[in-house]
């Protein structure tokens, strides 16, 4: 692992049992997939909060929007820098307290940023991003889901605390289990790499077909909600 996958106080940031690196890249495949069904190609601008080191910060600055990137890191963001080289704006700072005025942004993005803010005890600071949502914007959130797990976020917490803020969840997509069968070989490197967008579609289209999100693993799942 690169001393890139720690910020600034030194919480790991990847997985120190991904050595390899390939379950990271298939992890940001599948996220690319089920996001681009949420991220319309469009000449707007975006606010991505908790961009880490701009692990998908490309992928939607490349659908057509001028993207604001912000974390809390300063080694995270040096090492966006250095990777992406087609945004231009990123800046350190963090919630609850965002240096952008009320309804700046028609795409506001939070991507596996809530559960860390749950486990340090700053879960509230989330509801910032409701600020900067634009009449007829969108906020969306990637998620790890875990029912009755609370070291996980609450479904019903993310829908009460952003309807009570004049957001209105229109849709939630859930894509990918964290012990789907097929992540093993994947880690390992046994699955060719021609072959992982369409693992990944399929793995989708099972894990989006479920009646109800398992409690013995954690699913990725999109939440947008919208602003009228």
């Amino acid at each position: 692992m690169s001393n890139l996958d720690f910020d600034d106080d030194g919480l790991n940031v990847g997985d120190p049992a991904d050595r390899r690196g390939i379950k990271s890249r298939y992890i940001t495949l599948a996220q690319r997939q089920a996001l681009r069904q949420f991220i319309p190609k469009a000449d707007s601008s975006a606010l991505e909060i908790g961009c880490g080191a701009g692990r998908l910060s490309s992928f939607i600055a490349r659908r057509g929007y001028e993207l604001v990137a912000i974390d809390p890191s300063f080694r995270l963001l040096q090492a966006a820098r250095s990777r992406q080289k087609n945004i231009s704006h990123w800046c350190q700072t963090a919630l609850p307290s965002l240096p952008f005025r009320n309804g700046q942004f028609p795409l506001v993005l939070m991507i596996n940023v809530l559960r860390p803010l749950l486990l340090m005890g700053r879960l509230k600071f989330a509801s910032e991003a409701a600020r900067v949502v634009d009449t007829g914007g969108k906020l969306l959130i990637l998620e790890n889901i875990r029912p009755d797990n609370k070291n996980y976020v609450c479904q019903h917490w993310l829908n009460s605390t952003f309807s009570e803020l004049d957001l209105q969840l229109t849709k939630t997509y859930a894509f990918r289990m964290g012990r789907f069968p097929g992540i093993l070989p994947i880690r390992q490197g046994w699955v060719p790499a021609n072959k992982l967008r369409k693992w990944a579609r399929f793995e989708a289209h099972v894990v989006s077909n479920l009646e109800r999100l398992p409690g013995w693993t954690y699913t990725n799942v999109i939440f947008e909600f919208q602003r009228s």
